[in-house]
């Protein structure tokens, strides 16, 4: 009997989404839409200047990711103020 016959195969995009075990929240999408942003804005650029490559694939990478980071910490801001300020916990 094969191992894949106990798990249901995701059939599509969607199914494969609802199924991941980390959700995908708004701040990830977020985080993920900026990142990949940063990257085509950056291979753009990058045919217009006379920058060596290695430099600017620091600078795309130092951007991607502080454009992750700042969606993680907005979404941390969110959850502080609903837990703390919007719906206080009593008890």
């Amino acid at each position: 009997m094969s191992v894949w016959s106990f798990y249901a195969l995701p059939v599509t995009c969607v199914d494969f989404l609802r199924d991941l075990r980390f959700p995908l929240t708004i701040q990830r999408l977020t985080g993920i839409a900026g990142c990949l942003a940063v990257v085509v804005l950056g291979l753009q650029r990058l045919r217009k200047t006379e920058q060596k490559l290695s430099v600017h694939l620091i600078h795309m990478r130092v951007a991607g990711q502080g454009f992750v980071v700042g969606a993680i910490t907005l979404g941390v801001v969110y959850s502080m103020y609903n837990d703390y300020f919007r719906k206080p916990r009593h008890g």
